[in-house]
């Protein structure tokens, strides 16, 4: 049986992807009843405010806002400071062996903020500086050994 959270997300993929499916689809999809599918299409309209439309020529929906996403999680100002700063820190390990591994936590990040959110973190830099205390330099290959350890504390990794 599926999850009505999991409905919408289908029925949002399916709606972005521009092939006009119809109640039929989702019913079939999911084995569920017409008014079920009804009732989602009607939650994502008042309730998220998605802009769904219904083509009667093509027999389907679609977005009329076609840049409206259905967020995957609810974004705080706090949310974005903390992913400001996180982008300030990665600076940091610029040229080390974490840079990548951060970059793609990054763009992780960047791509589930919903569509809405607009950030420059250039702009935002102007305003915030991060300034490290008393701190001491750690060779970057420790920090992997702890992860390592983290990762799989039932093997030994210090010897």
């Amino acid at each position: 049986m599926s999850t009505k959270l999991e409905r919408l997300f289908y029925i949002d993929a399916r709606i972005h992807n521009g092939s006009y499916p119809s109640v039929k689809t989702f019913m079939e999809r999911f084995e569920v009843s017409e008014r079920t599918i009804l009732n989602d299409l009607q939650f994502l309209k008042y309730r998220l405010d998605a802009p769904i439309q219904y083509s009667r020529t093509k027999r389907g929906y679609f977005y009329t806002d076609a840049s409206w996403r259905l967020s995957t999680f609810p974004v705080t100002e706090g949310d974005l400071l903390a992913f400001f700063l996180s982008v300030e820190l990665a600076h940091r390990y610029l040229g080390t062996p974490f840079e990548q591994p951060l970059r793609d936590s990054m763009q992780r990040l960047s791509n589930i903020l919903p569509g809405k959110v607009q950030i420059s973190i250039s702009e935002l830099s102007s305003h915030y500086s991060v300034r490290t205390g008393a701190t001491a330099e750690t060779n970057p290959e420790t920090l992997l050994t702890l992860q390592k350890a983290i990762q799989a504390p039932s093997t030994t990794v210090f010897r």
